[in-house]
């Protein structure tokens, strides 16, 4: 069973710039770090999805500047968000900066592991990607918002497990 989350009632951008502790209230949860190795990043995983948008999550990633303030948000969905999703969520922050989905890639470098008995385990890829404006129909990688005082990016990974990330960030160049 969803449980039912007050995030969709009000701005999440709201909490960037604010202590981790404002974000605790809202989302009524604790976060912890991420990783020992990486300095200012705090997550929340639910053991029963929650909603957004009517939309199942079951994480939240924050990570924290120098002040110890919230500068970047991410949510990540357990699937794939749809129209419904896209209807409100552009009813809140009006339609996309820009769509974008892959035009081409291009293989730039790939590392193997292999294991003591010679398999390979695995290997990471690096691409060059280069994208194109596209439809919401057209199934795009990144749907982005640059808003005045904050933006918001929504990456939507597909494979085995079809799943997105709604991120918001206080603005930079890069995004």
């Amino acid at each position: 069973m969803l449980n039912s989350s007050p995030v969709n009632q009000i701005a999440i951008e709201n909490l960037l710039g604010k202590s981790i502790g404002d974000a605790e209230k809202l989302f009524k949860t604790d976060f912890r770090i991420f990783s020992h190795d990486i300095e200012k990043v705090y997550f929340s995983d639910f053991p029963e999805s929650r909603e957004l948008y009517d939309t199942p999550y079951n994480s939240i990633l924050l990570h924290l500047d120098e002040s110890n303030n919230i500068d970047v948000i991410t949510i990540h969905f357990t699937k794939y968000v749809d129209d419904s999703f896209y209807n409100s969520i552009t009813s809140q922050y009006g339609d996309p900066t820009r769509i974008l989905a892959i035009k081409s890639k291009d293989k730039i470098d790939e590392v193997i592991a292999y294991s003591d008995a010679g398999e390979e385990t695995r290997s990471i890829t690096e691409s060059r990607l280069t994208m194109k404006e596209v439809t919401l129909k057209e199934n795009p990688l990144f749907i982005y918002w640059i808003k005045e005082n904050f933006n918001i990016k929504i990456l939507n990974k597909k494979g085995f497990l079809s799943t997105s990330d709604l991120t918001f960030r206080l603005p930079t160049e890069e995004f």
